[in-house]
């Protein structure tokens, strides 16, 4: 038996994986809307596994593993993703997770997922392609040929998360309690180590990094 978090923002597919996961013995000890809620979860609670979506508000599933890896590392992540893009799922697995499962899988195959990883092993969806697979493998078992390439720090991937969904050094600072300064300074200093010249590169930037798909 497992105690399991979700986050999702999607109530209905939430729903769908509550009822497998308590049929197959485990117990829900939390439903979570976005990384945020979902870093703060984890520091107060005994969790070991979350199931996380990539795509939410504010801090997506993806910055949320890696925050999450900080304040509970013995947690396993796995992500459910609509998305099957190599960027995605490589990032993914360098950022902690163990399992990557597409909403597409069979509840077979889902069901499987969680006992591979809960089994201390990592598990790729089955409908990934061959060269999904491969650079995800690498990715899991090379991690060090991604350090050659400039690194986003955790608050830099989420001010740029926030800049290519749109929003001021204003409301980057509210969001994330930093003045408006301090969040000009985090896209200054992105926009030199990355060779951005316009907020319109940057959000090119956010979806590159697989921050947003706006």
């Amino acid at each position: 038996m497992a105690k399991v978090v979700l986050c999702d923002d999607h109530q209905v597919l939430v729903e769908g994986q509550r009822r497998i996961l308590e049929r197959l013995g485990h117990v829900i000890v939390g439903v979570v809307v976005n990384g945020h809620e979902l870093v703060s979860f984890m520091k107060s609670h005994v969790v070991d596994l979350a199931i996380v979506d990539i795509s939410m508000p504010l801090m997506n599933g993806l910055e949320a593993i890696a925050a999450v890896r900080e304040v509970a590392p013995s947690v396993r992540c796995i992500v459910m993703s609509m998305y099957d893009d190599p960027a995605r799922v490589t990032r993914a697995f360098y950022l902690g997770a163990k399992g990557y499962i597409t909403k597409s899988v069979t509840m077979d195959e889902f069901e499987r997922a969680i006992g591979v990883v809960l089994s201390g092993g990592t598990y790729l969806s089955s409908d990934l392609t061959g060269s999904v697979m491969e650079e995800s493998s690498q990715a899991i078992h090379e991690p060090q040929q991604y350090l050659g390439r400039p690194v986003l720090t955790q608050r830099e991937r989420e001010v740029l998360q926030l800049i290519g969904e749109g929003k001021s050094d204003k409301e980057i600072g509210a969001i994330l309690d930093l003045t408006a300064a301090t969040s000009r300074y985090h896209r200054d200093r992105i926009k030199r180590n990355f060779g951005c010249e316009t907020t319109a590169d940057l959000v090119k930037l956010a979806i590159t990094e697989g921050l947003t798909d706006v």
